[in-house]
């Protein structure tokens, strides 16, 4: 690949792979220091390839909820529904107590090894 090619890869694997490592650390801050609140189930989304999503009401206001796609196809979630969660306050952000968060802050670290590999190349061309 010519050195053009290995420098976009790198902009935009940095650019992502620090949005992933946000995300990540938002939900792990979230499932550790989180409150837990009270949410009811007011839609559900539509199930795709690795889950689904919810609306949910919490304090008067809305949210949308991931789940897993076991949960969509089983249909876990009723409207109406009385589910717990867990609020973060500095986020305005909720998700599920049993939510998975540590996988997705390995794999927001391993993700960070794309753009230092294309780095590599760049300087190797040289």
């Amino acid at each position: 690949m010519s050195r053009m090619t290995y420098f976009v890869l790198f902009i935009l694997f940095v650019y992502f792979s620090i949005k992933f490592f946000e995300t990540s650390l938002r939900d792990y801050t979230i499932m550790t220091n989180g409150e837990e609140k009270v949410a009811y189930v007011l839609s559900n989304g539509n199930c795709g390839r690795s889950g689904g999503t919810i609306q949910v009401l919490c304090e008067d206001k809305a949210y949308s909820l991931n789940i897993g796609i076991n949960e969509c196809i089983s249909g876990k979630y009723k409207i109406g529904n009385e589910i717990r969660v867990l609020y973060g306050i500095q986020y305005d952000y909720i998700l599920l107590p049993q939510e998975n968060v540590i996988v997705g802050l390995y794999m927001s670290l391993a993700f960070f090894f794309l753009p230092l590999y294309c780095l590599y190349k760049l300087i190797k061309n040289n």
